[in-house]
């Protein structure tokens, strides 16, 4: 298998900065670890080539190999002979016990049982909060921990004997503990203190400031070196501690753009940030400045306005990407936001180990969680464990899939792999998307797959859909709060589960621990009894079972438009291209930022607004529901929900088709007029309209309207397809015109 590249073909060019955790590291080791995973991930049988690159402080040696379609240089930043023979191990002791004093206060002030549950509705947040801090977790829960817990109480009883000792013998037992375990402590631990000492009075601040400067300017060297030597893109990947530098660097960087000591155009070519094993989280509850006063009730305001100003001071310190449940409360004004905002973050864990996890600390960050859960997790295992990235496949398949797009990457769930030429540019592709071929009538589409039949939005229903030999089939999907893309209806999952709850607000092993009752309310009183209960599907298991055999038209689901939900369309487009699929897909939603992150994330993927003769009283109830005498009165007004006629101008007028390129629409079928489709054919674009034959007529405008006439009209304006949930009541009129 050659992977040398064509004459004359100029190969995508991307550059890998990898900082490295805790531990006695040599030089050139990070390198070649993470250089061994990515080409491993890659399926190259060449060997790499090593190049000479010239920094400002002399000469780096770097690795480069190619695939048929990128480039790839990997570089590493290695700060470990900072800190040889800095650290004590009075340091290390002393940051010992002071880290869990931190930890006390913090589950004093900060009550994690009973805000867990707000903060991940509030913010996203995707898992338990990791304010679990030292994996107590794990210890008390699981039996075979029962030798980690005897040793951690034991611990816990020497640091209690040491609180009480007068500070004339807490001397001696530093002493005594730095004999019997220093080595083994420095090593690991030795490079966290040192990085750690936040404080600028701090002995080993020094060091720190040294680090994250050499950090930063060895980024921001790649990021000058993109400009001149033609990388597209410049990724920083961080492992454990160097996740924390990596970050921090990010963070100073952000801030010389905003006050024009760096160059924004040059941040442009900031492809990504990879984090692996990280302890962010941990930095950022316990380690992070903040104020530790408990007792606030009996403040003076002059103490109170003094702390708001204190505390209104410190956010420099969260860095480009903190959770506004992490940040300090405050009225001062802050600057601008960072222009680092949108940088690609993706962070991986693993259940087994204890020193890293899912980061809550911070915004949109995509947290993807390799290997499986391990019911043996103990303390013994935390450090072996932490190391379990360099040597998993599934991570550095996610890392070449995210940032190089290769073809060699075989998707999750088994799907045909295809070339990153037809994932990236499918209109050249031999097999052309099926919506866009030429049609003898309107393609038929299942409204949620087959409701007469199976529950909606089930792989049942699609099954069925194929069994009766239906062009494709419509679905809906949400985005759980740990980034699962999951095809289903209603937010609120009752109604088709039983279970009351909101399906953006769950995990995907809470979603998929519920069932579609046999009995399904359909709207309006029209009840359907199905056979079986059916479980809730992932979209790539969707894609994976029905791509090349199905047309498929995902709609995003959204109510009014949502910028907090806006990265829903980054992984449907991550999906699509991992699972190859979309010459058999166009992508449809009510909501603008949804479809707008789609294209981002692929661009040229076909996709669409949706539009509604009620459109404009949903987002607008949605809106001003906290004012409804205000929504009510704006819903009501002339050339709203009451005015088709200018929903139709709205419709035509494609202004937000535009603004996102999209090439086609989905509108309901009430708002097609006689010249509707051939404006947008003269566009070249097409145009659907659903639901024909509806089961639930709550939300239809005519209910009453013939629904043959409905289509007959449809099929003379010549609509590319519809939607319904009777597709063989539909066929059997295509069959009839036929015949």
């Amino acid at each position: 298998m050659s992977r040398t590249p064509e004459v004359g073909f100029t190969p995508k060019r991307t550059a890998f900065l990898v900082v490295h955790g805790v531990g006695q590291h040599e030089k050139y080791e990070t390198l070649a670890t993470f250089s061994a995973g990515l080409m491993q991930s890659m399926q190259l049988d060449g060997p790499p080539r090593r190049i000479l690159v010239p920094f400002e402080n002399g000469v780096e040696s770097a690795l480069s190999f190619h695939s048929k379609d990128h480039r790839v240089d990997i570089f590493e930043y290695y700060y470990q002979p900072s800190l040889q023979g800095a650290v004590r191990m009075s340091d290390v002791t002393g940051f010992l016990f002071k880290t869990i004093e931190r930890v006390k206060r913090l589950y004093k002030r900060f009550d994690f049982s009973s805000e867990r549950e707000a903060n991940a509705a509030e913010h996203g947040s995707k898992q338990k909060a990791d304010g679990e801090l030292i994996a107590w977790y794990y210890l008390l829960r699981n039996p075979k921990s029962l030798p980690s817990f005897l040793l951690l109480c034991a611990a816990s009883g020497l640091y209690h004997l040491w609180t009480v000792m007068p500070r004339l013998l807490q001397r001696p037992l530093e002493r005594l503990g730095s004999l019997v375990i220093e080595d083994y402590v420095l090593e690991v631990g030795g490079d966290l203190v040192a990085y750690l000492a936040i404080d600028p009075k701090a002995r080993l601040n020094g060091k720190r400031h040294e680090i994250l400067e050499g950090c930063e300017q060895r980024i921001k060297a790649l990021l000058q070196k993109a400009s001149t030597d033609g990388y597209d893109q410049v990724v920083v990947a961080g492992h454990s501690l160097g996740s924390v530098v990596s970050y921090d660097a990010l963070g100073r960087i952000a801030k010389d753009v905003v006050c024009k000591r760096f160059d924004p155009q040059l941040c442009d070519k900031l492809g990504g940030f990879v984090t692996f094993g990280s302890p962010l989280d941990k930095v950022a509850y316990v380690f992070w400045p903040g104020l530790d006063g408990d007792d606030k009730e009996h403040q003076s305001e002059w103490e109170r306005l003094r702390d708001n100003l204190y505390t209104g001071m410190l956010p420099h310190f969260y860095g480009i990407r903190s959770s506004r449940a992490l940040e300090l409360s405050s009225d001062v004004l802050q600057p601008k936001s960072s222009a680092l905002e949108e940088i690609k973050w993706i962070n991986y864990y693993s259940d087994r180990d204890l020193i890293a996890g899912h980061l809550d600390a911070y915004d949109d960050v995509k947290n993807i969680k390799i290997g499986e859960a391990d019911e043996d997790i103990d303390l013994w295992k935390a450090f072996s464990d932490h190391s379990v990235y360099w040597e998993s496949r599934e991570m550095f398949d996610s890392v070449v899939a995210e940032f190089l797009g290769e073809v060699h990457v075989m998707p999750r769930h088994g799907s045909i792999s295809v070339s990153s030429q037809q994932k990236n540019d499918f209109t050249t592709s031999s097999q052309p998307n099926g919506f866009f071929t030429e049609k003898r009538h309107p393609l038929v589409l299942g409204h949620r797959g087959v409701p007469l039949l199976h529950q909606e939005n089930t792989l049942a229903g699609f099954r069925r859909a194929l069994e009766l030999g239906i062009d494709g089939v419509e679905f809906d999907v949400f985005k759980t709060r740990d980034d699962r893309i999951v095809v289903f209806h209603d937010e609120d999952t009752e109604r088709l589960t039983g279970v009351k709850g909101k399906i953006t607000e769950m995990s995907w092993d809470e979603v998929s621990r519920l069932r579609i009752q046999k009995r399904v309310d359909m709207g309006g009183g029209q009840i359907v009894t199905y056979p079986t209960e059916q479980q809730i599907p992932l979209l790539e298991e969707v894609l994976d079972e029905f791509n090349g055999k199905l047309l498929m038209n995902i709609e995003m689901k959204a109510y009014a438009p949502s910028w907090r939900r806006r990265h829903t369309g980054t992984e449907v487009a991550r999906i699509i291209r991992r699972c190859g699929a979309a010459n058999s897909v166009i992508i449809t939603s009510f909501d603008f930022f949804m479809l707008y992150y789609l294209e981002k994330e692929f661009p040229g993927l076909h996709s669409g607004f949706a539009y509604d003769d009620g459109m404009m009283d949903n987002a607008i109830g949605e809106w001003f529901n906290k004012v409804p005498e205000i929504g009510t009165d704006l819903s009501k007004a002339p050339g709203n929900q009451n005015d088709i006629s200018f929903l139709n101008f709205v419709l035509e007028a494609n202004a937000v088709g535009a603004a996102i390129g999209s090439t086609l629409v989905d509108v309901e079928y009430s708002l097609i007029d006689s010249d509707t489709v051939a404006k947008f054919k003269g566009k070249g674009m097409l145009t659907g309209a659903y639901t024909v034959f509806p089961l639930d007529t709550r939300y239809t405008r005519f209910p009453d309207e013939d629904q043959l006439k409905v289509v007959q009209r449809l099929m003379q304006q010549q609509v590319d397809w519809m939607e319904t949930d009777d597709p063989e009541k539909l066929l059997e009129i295509y069959a009839r015109k036929a015949g």
